[in-house]
Parts: structure tokens; C-alpha cells; sequence
């Protein structure tokens, strides 16, 4: 989440960030082990899990935060995968 939210700051959401996600899913693809980049996967609806479920709060409370150089709460780190989902990048 820490990193998804530093990158959010420096990076546009914008085509060029699109034609980058499409050729790092088609690469990812040709790993088996990658099932999150299979044509099968909804990935908008799996990060909308990640953040419904929080299935990240407590690695990012308990560990992540306590790395951090800088005091960003797990609240603040979180909009900015909001700001991805909702930018219609994975529709």
C-alpha cells in the first residue's frame, strides 16, 4: 500500500500508464504463477476485495508503518489505490 501511495504522487494516471499496466499484465501472463495477471481475473474487482476486506491493515499497521521514514497511516496510504480504482485504469 506504502508503495502504491509514494508512486501515486509521481505518477499520472493517464494512457501512458494504461499502455504500461496492458504490457506488464500481457508479460505477466506467461508466468503461471502470476494468477493475477490471467485474462480471468477482474483486477478492479480484486483490488475493490483488497480494500473492502482490508486484507492489508494489519501488515501495514504492524509492520510496514513501523518502517517507514515518514508517519503515513494506513487510511492515507489507502486513497490512493481509491483514486486508481475509481480512474477507471482497470476497466
Amino acid at each position: 500500500m506504502y508503495g502504491i501511495y509514494r508512486l501515486f504522487s509521481i505518477v499520472s494516471l493517464d494512457g501512458n500508464l494504461k499502455q504500461l499496466k496492458d504490457a506488464v499484465r500481457e508479460e505477466r501472463k506467461r508466468d503461471k504463477q502470476c494468477q493475477s495477471a490471467k485474462d480471468s481475473i477482474d483486477f478492479k474487482a480484486l483490488l475493490t476485495e483488497i480494500l473492502d476486506k482490508e486484507s492489508y491493515r494489519s501488515d501495514y499497521e504492524n509492520v510496514t508503518a513501523s518502517l517507514l521514514f515518514e508517519n503515513v497511516s494506513y487510511e492515507t496510504a489507502i486513497q490512493a489505490l481509491k483514486q486508481i480504482i475509481e480512474s477507471g485504469l482497470f476497466d
